[in-house]
């Protein structure tokens, strides 16, 4: 879906147009389960489609959700990124 969405946006954004794009990463769960750094996937897709980045901005949330696991694999996820690109050359 990110990779669709870029696309799209790429298409219809004027040369030189800014996208701010808001993600957060995630884990699968706990433990052994995988943690996935969305905003890095979403940079390097981004960038392979011919958008630079110029910007990171992290909103920390001040309502943290509480999980009933009994085990914690990761650090809790309380902030999102907004990732600020400029359309550039299509590559």
């Amino acid at each position: 879906m990110y990779e669709d969405s870029l696309k799209e946006f790429y298409r219809v954004l004027k040369k030189g147009g800014f996208l701010v794009f808001k993600c957060q990463d995630f884990t699968d769960g706990s433990g052994s389960r995988p943690f996935y750094d969305t905003h890095c996937s979403i940079i390097k897709i981004a960038r392979e489609i011919g958008f630079s980045l110029k910007d990171i901005g992290i909103l920390v949330i001040k309502n943290k959700i509480i999980r009933k696991s009994k085990e914690q694999g990761c650090l809790r996820k309380v902030h999102s990124y907004y990732l600020v690109f400029k359309k550039g050359k299509k590559k």
